[in-house]
């Protein structure tokens, strides 16, 4: 007999087995979705008792996502597949990776997911697996402006680039630093050497000591006039699509020094002038911002990024898309402006409205400069 999910269609796999999805909100409905799609029973958790993708779920748990004792209490009798959490929060994040951990599902390791969570674990961790990355410094380092800008950001990152900005003096960094630790989850700030450069994010997968890279994007971060990061937008096919070689060898060294970690990631690099990649950002999961909600979609029809991360956490092999990207960017218009998909013929069609749109005040990122190349 052909077991059917509540909306008809049939279940592909076990339904006595459940996927654990951490919140049940807005970011999570197409998540929830997937799961359902792929014929797995729903186990969400959400503070909200009346969050939307309650209805999604065939078990709801009213939890706090950071209350891990108690959510293990509750999952004791289930049968878990896999643990999703498409969350900014780190302390539901750890929970969710040590649920995984402990029943021997994919997650990342914990130096992974410290490298994940604060920018200065990110910084050894980097040191320790041979990855270039810009050197950090420190406020009260006499030579903190020796070779040029800082870069300050929070710690522990609370909301998207907020508290991030480039500083070129020892007055403007005193200025800066009440709001970015302010924007720290941990009150703590990061200071690393500014490096010029284009921005590429990779969604990879991990796979005991294994890395698959699945997308490739450039990401468009631009500054204001005060210095201040501003998120521009973000576009594919990248500038690196002909020749990622640089961009594999980051991620096959990096599968190799955590050889414990199953997942899916995403890797956000810098590559400078001389095609070196600098390791600046690694996020769990997905993450946010629109690209795998309307990006991805867009510029690579039939890929669903929430479906590969369901997949991947629950252990299952995926494939990168065959087609190239067609030329496609998410992109915001100005400070605060809405998100909105913009398409061209070609990728320098593409980047050169992108550019246009920019205030002029603002220094326009290098990787929508006419003639950009890796």
């Amino acid at each position: 007999m052909l077991r059917m999910n509540r909306g008809g269609t049939p279940r592909r796999n076990d339904p006595r087995k459940s996927l654990l999805v951490y919140g049940a909100g807005r970011n999570q409905l197409p998540l929830l979705a997937a799961g359902r799609r792929r014929g797995w029973r729903i186990i969400a958790i959400d503070r909200d008792a009346g969050a939307p993708g309650r209805s999604l779920a065939d078990r709801f748990l009213c939890l706090s996502l950071r209350d891990h004792e108690a959510i293990v209490k509750e999952l004791a009798s289930e049968k878990i597949v896999g643990v999703v959490a498409r969350i900014t929060d780190h302390v539901g994040l750890e929970s969710a990776c040590r649920i995984a951990r402990d029943q021997g599902l994919a997650s990342v390791c914990p130096g992974l997911f410290a490298a994940a969570t604060h920018k200065t674990a990110l910084a050894r961790q980097c040191r320790r697996a041979g990855l270039r990355t810009p050197e950090r410094r420190s406020a009260s380092d006499p030579d903190l402006f020796e070779k040029g800008p800082i870069l300050l950001r929070p710690d522990v990152t609370i909301r998207g680039k907020a508290g991030i900005r480039r500083v070129r003096s020892v007055e403007a960094l005193e200025l800066a630093l009440p709001e970015t630790r302010s924007r720290s989850g941990n009150g703590e700030v990061d200071l690393a050497d500014w490096i010029d450069g284009t921005d590429v994010s990779i969604l990879v997968q991990l796979d005991r000591g294994h890395g698959r890279r699945l997308a490739l994007w450039d990401e468009w971060v631009a500054l204001d006039a005060e210095g201040m990061i501003r998120g521009v937008g973000c576009g594919m096919p990248s500038v690196f699509e002909e020749d990622p070689t640089s961009i594999d060898r980051v991620i096959d060294r990096l599968a190799r020094a955590f050889p414990e970690s199953r997942g899916l990631i995403a890797l956000s690099l810098r590559i400078d002038a001389a095609n070196r990649p600098w390791m600046i950002e690694i996020h769990l999961g997905i993450g946010g911002d629109g690209i795998a909600d309307r990006l991805l979609p867009a510029a690579l029809p039939g890929f669903d990024a929430f479906e590969l991360l369901a997949r991947t956490q629950a252990g299952e092999r995926v494939d990168p898309p065959p087609a190239r990207a067609r030329p496609r960017a998410l992109l915001r218009d100005g400070e605060g402006g809405a998100w909105r998909i913009v398409e061209a013929r070609d990728a320098a069609t593409l980047r050169a409205r992108c550019l246009a749109s920019l205030p002029r005040d603002w220094e326009a990122p290098r990787g929508l400069l006419p003639g950009t190349k890796p």
